[in-house]
């Protein structure tokens, strides 16, 4: 198997005389496509297979010219006419080469010219080609860097979403702590509120109790001078 470097314009004949054989019309498609099944390649340039082609086509027109020009006279002429007939007949045919050597030249001329413009065309096609298989391929490292972008954030957001139902969590066993915390804070005050109640009225009653001590020391002091009194009289 040849590689697309190797193709040669023999090559491109070939390939086109096999399509003409098949009956289908030699193009620089149907060329490309059959050089792409013999060399396992894209088939080779445009600009290669164009010139190539075209040049293949102007063999196969001058050659279907040439050949009706180069027929001997025919026979019942040959018969039928004095020998300056003859020299009429090479005449013509030497015209006839000539008109046909300037037409090739002409058309020579006109081919190269637009094998110019069609290389030309040729090859900015191809580098457009090349320019969307390049687009292309940045397309699908874009779409494959934001297929693993997107990845990554869904990752992030299950690890997100994992540490928020870990943190609800916590936050919930809190506030269950502070509202078991400001029951007993609470339930404190109330122990405290009772206390200092208590207090107070023990305090009060202290002071009652006291009066009522002083108040019976003073009636016993009283009661024993009486007594004493009594004693000595």
């Amino acid at each position: 198997m040849a590689s697309e470097s190797q193709i040669s314009d023999e090559l491109i004949f070939k390939a086109a005389d096999q399509l003409l054989s098949e009956n289908i019309s030699p193009t620089n498609e149907t060329v490309r496509a059959v050089l792409a099944k013999w060399t396992d390649t894209k088939g080779g340039s445009y600009a290669v297979i164009s010139p190539a082609l075209r040049a293949w086509k102007a063999r196969r027109k001058a050659a279907e010219l040439i050949e009706p020009l180069r027929e001997a006279a025919p026979q019942a002429i040959t018969d039928k006419t004095l020998y300056w007939a003859a020299d009429i007949w090479a005449m013509a045919v030497e015209q006839a080469n000539t008109r046909l050597t300037v037409d090739r030249e002409a058309l020579a001329a006109v081919r190269a010219e637009l094998d110019g413009e069609m290389v030309e065309a040729l090859a900015l096609a191809e580098k457009r080609e090349d320019e969307r298989d390049e687009a292309r391929r940045a397309l699908v490292e874009q779409a494959e860097k934001a297929s693993q972008v997107l990845n990554e954030a869904r990752d992030e957001v299950k690890l997100l979403s994992s540490r928020a139902a870990s943190a609800e969590s916590k936050v919930s066993g809190l506030e269950l702590r502070i509202a078991e915390l400001l029951v007993e804070v609470k339930s404190e005050r109330q122990l405290r509120a009772a206390a200092d109640k208590a207090a107070t009225e023990a305090t009060v009653a202290l002071g009652r109790l006291q009066g009522e001590t002083e108040a019976l020391r003073k009636q016993v002091a009283s009661q024993e001078a009486i007594i004493r009194s009594f004693s000595k009289s």
